[in-house]
């Protein structure tokens, strides 16, 4: 399933945090989305991932002041990809049990 920004409810802060970074060209390498269960931590993370590899995301550097900037298109092959749970750049780290065991 594709999520996009505008289907998270609440978050209004991270969601801004990461337009800006995204818009201003200074995207960091790793995001650590942590919270309580049910929060949108896991939504949040996908919506990005989708965005980022949307083939139709308005190039970075173009100033905006809508979250929609971050919108995947949904049409795109990339964007299939993520709804069919295919795409090969997005990788789920379930833990299994308790704890992620580092091997």
């Amino acid at each position: 399933m594709l999520i996009r920004f505008s289907q998270i409810i609440e978050q209004n802060k991270a969601k801004e945090m990461l337009r800006r970074a995204v818009i201003g060209g200074k995207l960091a390498h790793a995001y650590l989305f942590r919270g309580t269960t049910g929060v949108g931590k896991q939504s949040l993370a996908h919506a990005l991932a989708a965005a980022l590899n949307c083939h139709n995301l308005p190039v970075t550097g173009q100033h905006s002041d809508s979250s929609a900037d971050l919108e995947a298109c949904g049409t795109c092959p990339s964007c299939r990809k993520f709804a069919a749970g295919s795409h090969p750049d997005l990788l789920v780290v379930e833990p299994d049990g308790q704890a992620i065991k580092i091997q």
